[in-house]
């Protein structure tokens, strides 16, 4: 079924086909989605993310405010013996 036949916004993308064009893995959205990171819809068990929500969220990615320090694992030290 078409989205204008359900009377979707225009403004509003599934989230599913949103991951895709931007190469992002499900389990990163659930990820994002859990940590308030990014705010999306659930219309009858279907996710979907507004224009507004996609604008604000890139924009706060390209300004640095996700990134972290990168994480070096710890060596395990096997002594020989």
């Amino acid at each position: 079924m078409p989205e204008s036949a359900i009377g979707l916004n225009a403004d509003m993308l599934p989230l599913k086909k949103w991951l895709r064009e931007i190469g992002v893995a499900p389990s990163t959205a659930w990820r994002w989605r859990r940590d308030g990171l990014l705010k999306t819809l659930n219309i009858y068990g279907r996710i979907y993310v507004t224009r507004k929500a996609r604008v604000e969220f890139l924009a706060r990615a390209e300004s640095g405010e996700f990134s972290q320090e990168p994480v070096t694992p710890k060596r395990n030290v096997v002594c020989p013996g």
